[in-house]
Formats: C-alpha cells, structure tokens, sequence
C-alpha cells in the first residue's frame, strides 16, 4: 500500500521528511473523552485496543493495571506483526470480539467509527463497544482519564493521583523533555534516514538520559518534589524497559546501555517497575516486542531476524538499589 493512499496503513516512512531525513511523529485524530454526554462512563463499556510491543500503549495498560481496571476496560491484542496491510487481529494476538465486524486487520475499526477516514492506523485505541465507535487515540490522554474519569471504578490505588493538581505543572514541564528527546528520540534514531538526523537525534537522546542520571542520583521519582510514582515515571517506564533489549541494537542507540552506562536510571527503571509487589510485570512481554521490531521493520532489519539475546535473566526482577 503506498504512502499517498487513503486510509493508510502506520508506515514510518511516512512520516520522514525527505529533505533532511528525519522522523517527525504525526497527531492523533481521535480525541473524545469518557464522562462526556456522547461517551458516558460505565463499566465494561469501553475497551482498549493494545500492541503488547508498543511502548505509548504500554502505558495505557501500567495505568489501567495500577488502578486496577482490569475488569473495567477489557484489553484486545493485536498480533506483534506490522506488515503491508497494518495491524492485525488473530495470529499471535487475540481475534476481534468487540467491534461486530470479526475484524481481520485495525483498519476496519478505524473506518467503521469514520469511513472517511484518511491517515495512520495506530494503537492504543479506546473502544466504545456500545456504540462501536473509536473514542480516542492519544496514549498521553487515555492515562488522564483512567487517572480521573475512570478512578472511581477503580479497584486498586484508588486515592494514587497520577496527576496531582500540586505537581501538574511540573509534571509537564518533565514530559516536555522526556517525549521529544527520549521516548520519540529512540524513535528519531531508528527511523532517520540520513546519517545528520541520526546523529542529531542520537546526540539529543543520550545528552537527556545524562540529565535524567544525574537527576535520579538524587531523587526518587522524575518529577522533583513528588513522594510517590506519578504519570511522568509511567510515560518513562515503557521506553527505559525497551532500551536494552530493543533500542540499544535495533534503533542504534548504542553509546551506552541502562544496564551497564545508567546505574541509577536502571535501578529507578526496577523501581517503578517492580510497583505493587511486581504487579506491573504482567504488562510486559518480552518476546512479543522483540518479534514485532525486529520482524516488522524490514527496512532496517532486512530479514526479519529475531536476535535470541540479550540474556535478560534477573534484568527486571532482581533487587533495586538507590541511596536516597
């Protein structure tokens, strides 16, 4: 399918600008919100469309596992393979038992809520299984509203405010630096595709991560002044998680790994990952992310060839140490 047809599939070359080579991320185009008269809140209404590979909707799910919603917003997988015709059902992911269509492929959701939509076919979607209508796809807003709309369906941490009102402006003076430079950075290394715009990106990336060191060296969580995990440390999470295993090879972003460069991001990253007695492990598969970047992007890895390393053992679970 090429670049310039309707209803095109995720396709990251288009979304490079020719002329220097870089990779620069479109918007999202849904963007209602639960609680509104069109999209009241109930329970087991709604229901999130999830890659477990993606990292904007992993933190979707370490939200709603947080919270406890699992019961609240049900999860469909889609399969880890991104190919010519986009995302799909069935295979390695769960079949389509929400929209009525039995869908084979996420384009047909996309077109059902709106048939003449025209642009990327992305997850995270959140689902109105009711009305069988796409309510949002913004990853960045369906965590504010697991955190606030959602909270009081919430069977775990309920009091736990994401986005306190104290810390608002702090918290999104952090996503303003992390998002650019670190989440979508491993994605502007990978996807560049001249030699300047990789470095550049490259060069960004690992300048922020220096910050974010130093920064860490001295505090608990991202955001200064917070006592407890916050959406800025779950918006970091996904992409600290993929580093070593994905980025750091895949996407070239090989100055230094977490593991052996970033003692106190790595600890921080277990840290928060190990939340709730681990809870938040059940968010994270491994092989499934590994399968979906090294077999779906084929212009980088030509074949398509899963690397068996690295050895991860005792990588997410063993103990923590921050002296704090």
């Amino acid at each position: 399918m090429s670049n310039t047809s309707p209803h095109k599939i995720y396709d990251f070359n288009a979304e490079v600008k020719n002329d220097h080579g870089k990779f620069v991320r479109t918007a999202s185009k849904f963007r209602e919100f639960v609680g509104s008269e069109q999209f009241p809140l109930e329970s087991d209404r709604y229901a999130l469309i999830l890659a477990y590979a993606c990292p904007w909707c992993h933190r979707t799910d370490l939200v709603r596992t947080l919270k406890g919603l699992e019961k609240i917003i049900p999860v469909v997988f889609v399969d880890n393979f991104l190919g010519e015709e986009g995302w799909r059902f069935g295979h390695e992911g769960d079949q389509d038992t929400i929209s009525g269509l039995d869908a084979k492929f996420l384009r047909e959701i996309y077109l059902q809520s709106n048939p003449n939509y025209e642009g990327k076919i992305t997850v995270p979607v959140l689902y109105d299984k009711k009305q069988h209508l796409i309510v949002n796809n913004e990853s960045s807003e369906i965590i504010r509203m697991m955190n606030d709309q959602f909270n009081s369906l919430a069977t775990r941490n309920q009091s736990l405010d994401l986005y306190p009102s104290e810390l608002r402006s702090e918290i999104d003076k952090v996503n303003e630096w992390v998002y650019p430079n670190i989440n979508d950075g491993v994605y502007k290394c990978g996807f560049a595709q001249k030699q300047q715009a990789y470095e550049e990106a490259f060069h960004a990336l690992f300048k922020t991560l220096d910050e974010l060191e130093n920064i860490l060296s001295s505090q608990r969580f991202i955001v200064k002044g917070s006592k407890h995990v916050t959406e800025a440390d779950l918006r970091l999470l996904p992409t600290l998680l993929r580093f070593d295993i994905v980025y750091y090879t895949h996407f070239k972003c090989n100055l230094k790994s977490l593991r052996h460069g970033y003692p106190n991001i790595y600890n921080y990253m277990k840290e928060v990952y190990q939340l709730d007695g681990g809870i938040l492990s059940q968010t994270f598969n491994v092989d499934q992310t590994k399968k979906h970047y090294f077999g779906s992007h084929r212009r980088i890895n030509g074949f398509g060839i899963v690397p068996l390393g690295p050895d991860i053992t005792g990588y997410y679970d063993t103990p923590f140490h921050r002296n704090l």
